[in-house]
C-alpha cells in the first residue's frame, strides 16, 4: 500500500515536471 502510494505520487511529479518543461520549451 505504502509503496503503491509512493509510486503514484512519484509518477504524478514526473508527469507534472515533464508538462512544465515542455511548456517552457514551447515558450522559448
Amino acid at each position: 500500500m505504502a509503496i503503491s502510494t509512493m509510486l503514484l505520487a512519484f509518477s504524478i511529479v514526473i508527469v507534472t515536471l515533464s508538462y512544465f518543461i515542455s511548456k517552457t520549451d514551447e515558450a522559448q
